[in-house]
């Protein structure tokens, strides 16, 4: 089983997501980009679900550190904002998938999820 970690500072929000997710990918939760770098270092996951409001590091920080310390691994932005202009431009942000908030269709979420994986190998 492939492994999904999960960035995001609403407890309901890493909740919900977990419950979708967890009978398909060992799932990983983190509260804030700090403790997401720390833990995705000592455990690779195949990919990241990340918010892009976060205390202390916005999402795109978070981003460029994973880069850093988890080449290769796929990050999903994961966002309220949810207009194609801000679709846009988080992809142009290099994130490699975009999921908006609230979501809507759990086979959407496996669906992009699934082609960041697929398409990192």
């Amino acid at each position: 089983m492939k492994r999904l970690a999960i960035v995001d500072d609403s407890a309901a929000d890493r909740f919900l997501i977990e419950l979708m997710v967890e009978d398909r990918f060992h799932v990983d939760v983190y509260p804030d980009a700090a403790s997401a770098i720390a833990g995705i270092q000592l455990t690779r996951p195949d990919a990241v679900l990340s918010d892009i409001e976060l205390p202390g590091m916005r999402g795109t920080e978070l981003l460029g550190r994973l880069r850093e310390v988890a080449q290769g691994v796929p990050v999903i932005a994961f966002t309220g904002h949810s207009s194609a202009l801000d679709k846009a431009r988080l992809l142009k942000a290099g994130f490699d998938g975009y999921v908006s908030k609230p979501v809507l269709s759990d086979e959407q979420l496996f669906d992009e999820i699934g082609r960041v994986m697929d398409a990192a190998g």
